[in-house]
């Protein structure tokens, strides 16, 4: 009964909300995690217990603590400029990735992800590689 009433409200928060010009549906679980999916061309649906979104993401439905739309994704970006030279490459776990002649390479042969980059001169950086 608790599934299908929180189902029901969440078809009329869609709707109702479908009128707003709203960019992102935050998803937030019980255990303080949240996700955010982008509303452009979002299609959801229900099966077995869980909330899936046709980008692949899925989330628990008895996890889930609360949905709301946002016109923002809660995450700021900010554009770096790389720094000249040698440049050292980190995880965020601090384990060493490679070492660069210049910063360009790192946008070009790293795989997606987090890094911190150290230059031989100036202030270490993280980037994101998408």
């Amino acid at each position: 009964m608790k599934k299908a009433l929180f189902l029901l409200a969440a078809l009329f928060c869609l709707q109702v909300c479908n009128a707003a010009s709203y960019d992102y549906l935050i998803l937030e679980n019980t255990d303080g995690t949240s996700t955010t999916l982008n509303v452009q061309g979002l299609s959801i649906t229900f099966a077995n217990g869980n909330l899936i979104a046709n980008d692949g993401t899925t989330i628990v439905l008895s996890g889930l603590a609360r949905m709301y739309f946002s016109e923002t994704s809660g995450i700021a970006t900010q554009q770096v400029t790389l720094p000249e030279g040698r440049v050292d490459v980190f995880t965020l776990a601090g384990n060493h990735v490679a070492t660069f002649e210049n910063a360009a390479d790192v946008r070009r042969q790293l795989t997606k992800g987090i890094y911190v980059i150290r230059p031989a001169k100036g202030s270490t950086t993280k980037i994101v590689i998408r």
